[in-house]
């Protein structure tokens, strides 16, 4: 029969909630036996706040007292859940290492330096009637368009 254990993510470098997470439950699947066990289940129930994760890198404490301890040790993997995080009281504390959370904080994209400042150009004139256009290379140079101290020629389809 599936269990309810009761669980805080905890912040290995601030000691305190993990992303403002609150104390949570989640039932243990059939078979679930040990540490090991509630740590898969505890990723699967977070996994936004989670997902960059992996189960053997949570460590988890049999509660906020054994984790406050100078010396508190978490729990052994292949220790049995028991009667661990039965109540909401004496929740089992899952800490979090920093390292995942800074890799949830850096930006999706670095987005590159740019430089706007704009090339002088001189005033291009075109006829009505013409077909090719001429562009200098002032009005070109650093565009990334045609070819570098060269000119750029512009075919004009005649207005419809």
């Amino acid at each position: 029969m599936a269990r309810k254990v009761w669980f805080q993510l905890v912040d290995e470098a601030t000691r305190d909630a993990y992303a403002n997470t609150t104390v949570d439950s989640l039932r243990l699947p059939e078979g679930a036996e040990d540490i090991a066990d509630l740590r898969v289940a505890a990723i699967q129930k977070c996994p936004n706040s989670l997902a960059n994760v992996d189960a053997a890198y949570l460590r988890v404490y049999a509660n906020r007292e054994a984790y406050d301890e100078e010396n508190g040790q978490p729990l052994d993997e292949d220790l049995a859940i028991g009667a661990l995080g039965a109540s909401k009281k004496g929740a089992l504390i899952v800490e979090v290492p920093t390292q995942h959370l800074q890799q949830l904080q850096r930006p999706l994209l670095e987005i590159p330096q740019v430089d706007w400042t704009v090339a002088s150009c001189s005033q291009l004139v075109v006829e009505d009637k013409a077909e090719l256009i001429e562009l200098p290379p002032s009005c070109v140079d650093g565009t990334g368009i045609g070819r570098s101290g060269g000119p750029l020629m512009l075919y004009r389809r005649p207005s419809l």
